[in-house]
């Protein structure tokens, strides 16, 4: 982002490498794993093929027929959810059974 000028000219740079950050909170707080050191032909490919990942993303997304689901995998469901309420989920969930034949 920084080098295509996301974050304003002023910010527009090279990029140096890429870095995995593993945040974890706990015991261990986390860690950088580096991915690519120095700009080369390995690390522009990859900034190449994540550009190319998010614009195809976004695309998917923007589509006025695609539905979001507050809970793609409901034997995976979070304890907690910022969007449940949002989503209605424990009014969905209230009638489930009443819509199965």
């Amino acid at each position: 982002m920084a080098e295509a000028g996301g974050f304003g000219p002023e910010l527009r740079g090279v990029t140096a490498e890429l870095t995995y950050w593993h945040l974890t909170g706990g015991y261990e707080p986390g860690k950088a794993v580096r991915l690519f050191e120095k700009s080369g032909d390995a690390c522009q490919a990859a900034i190449v093929a994540a550009l190319r990942g998010l614009e195809t993303l976004i695309d998917q997304y923007d589509e006025p027929d695609r539905c979001y689901l507050a809970h793609p995998h409901p034997a995976l469901t979070p304890r907690f959810s910022d969007h449940a309420q949002l989503a209605r989920v424990a009014e969905w969930w209230l009638t489930a059974d009443e819509d199965e034949p």
